[in-house]
This record gives structure tokens, sequence and C-alpha cells, in this order.
């Protein structure tokens, strides 16, 4: 199973183009023409066009955001956090990553996944996400501390 998901990089359609490639296709052109013409896909053409014609309203919406737990800020004060608990000699796994990021996201009222509410605890992807994010962070089996280190 890749780590990674590339996903499908599609380009933003253009709401001008969009409106005068379907006004040409009201006025008799074909859906190929039109949409070859204003630089479209044809089969985004014809569903807004078969949206408008079945009465709707076709609108351009580009909302393809991905769904945060946490924002940049609140990911900062975790991370923040965990090098504090590093400098003070508490070693972090990253299943205790996974309930502190749980209790962190409970204790500040964010809006969090089904899974996490279940678990008790972020899920693996969302931990692997954040240390990708955060690579100054590194998460090791804790070992004990000699009292001449600590």
């Amino acid at each position: 199973m890749p780590r990674s998901r590339e996903g499908v990089k599609r380009s933003p359609i253009d709401p001008g183009a969009l409106e005068v490639a379907i006004a040409e296709v009201r006025n008799g052109s074909s859906i190929n023409k039109a949409a070859e013409a204003h630089g479209l896909s044809r089969s985004t053409l014809q569903s807004y066009v078969k949206k408008l014609l079945g009465g709707g309203t076709p609108s351009v919406n580009n909302n393809c955001a991905h769904w945060k737990v946490f924002s940049e800020e609140e990911e900062k004060d975790l991370a923040e956090y965990l090098i504090l608990c590093s400098n003070s000699m508490h070693g972090l796994t990253r299943k205790s990553l996974s309930e502190m990021a749980f209790e962190f996201a409970v204790a500040n009222s964010i809006e969090i996944p089904e899974s996490w509410e279940e678990n008790g605890r972020a899920g693996r992807r969302w931990v692997h996400d954040f240390m990708r994010r955060h690579d100054m962070l590194s998460l090791l089996s804790p070992q004990a501390t000699s009292l001449g280190r600590a």
C-alpha cells in the first residue's frame, strides 16, 4: 500500500469559458466543438448542459479542499508541546502521539472523525502525515535515561 496518494490533478474550470460554451451549445453548436473551442472537457461541458436543460442552475464551485482536523496554528502548538516533552526527557511513541492528538482535539472542541472517537486516538494515517509535515520531530521508543544525563 503506498504511503502517499497522488490523486487526480484536475485544472480548475474557467466559469467564463463555461458560460460561453453553454451558450454556443444552446445556439446549436455541438458539445464536442464547443468544448474543444474553449478548452473544456467534453464530459464536463456535457454535464453542465444537462443540468441546465434539466431545469437546474449549473454552478461552478472548485471546492476540492481536504478536511484538516487541526489548523496550522493548532498543529504548531502540538508540535511545540511535543518538543517540550522531549526536552524534559519524556519519551513519546506514535501511539502516545495519536492519543495526545485526540485529547488535544477534544479539549479544544475540534470536530474530529468518527474513527477517532471510536478508538480514542488519532489514526495511523494522521500520525504519519503529521510526522511528514513536522519533520523536525522524531518519535522513537523511549529509553531509560541515566541520572548523569538528566
